[in-house]
């Protein structure tokens, strides 16, 4: 269910909610505008447009199915936006190399991406998609509690923990 219902018993949208919906039409846009790249790939870019609409579409249902596809995508996706902050971040100091890396593999798109753009795009997309890897993580681990609580032989497990990683 989308709605949470507040204390006054009015239905209200959570802030995981709007962020999940804000996350979704943002890439919705994205893929909708590298569309119009002329490219190879602009029936993949369409494709992706449309899965990422349907699946923000979806997050009303809250389908624990849907939700762990799309996890999946988000981070197996998440080597496009690492790829080019690497190409980007390469670029700046060998601009021929990176040229003839993308050349040799045919990958024009990201080649005109990044010497038309700044590195500072690269950097944003990357940032963006990984938060939104981690708030679908969080998602999922709301969603995966919520049925663990519903569930009479795991509900005494208690909520799912995470771990905490030190980062020192």
């Amino acid at each position: 269910k989308m709605a949470r219902v507040s204390p006054d018993d009015t239905s209200e949208w959570s802030t995981q909610d709007r962020t999940s919906l804000f996350f979704g039409v943002l890439a919705t846009l994205f893929f909708t505008a590298m569309t119009t790249f002329q490219s190879p790939l602009q029936h993949l870019f369409l494709f992706l447009a449309f899965y990422e609409f349907t699946a923000a579409v979806f997050y009303i249902c809250r389908n624990k199915f849907s939700h762990i596809i799309h996890f999946q995508y988000q981070a197996i996706a998440l080597t496009v936006p690492l790829f080019l902050l690497g190409c980007s971040v390469y670029h700046t100091y060998n601009p021929t190399g990176v040229s003839a890396f993308l050349d040799a593999f045919h990958f024009r798109i990201i080649k005109h991406f990044i010497e038309k753009s700044s590195a500072v795009w690269s950097i944003t997309l990357f940032i963006a998609w990984t938060l939104r890897l981690i708030h679908s993580h969080l998602v999922l681990v709301e969603i995966n509690t919520e049925q663990r609580r519903g569930d009479p032989e795991s509900r005494d497990l208690g909520p799912i923990k995470q771990v905490r990683v030190p980062l020192v």
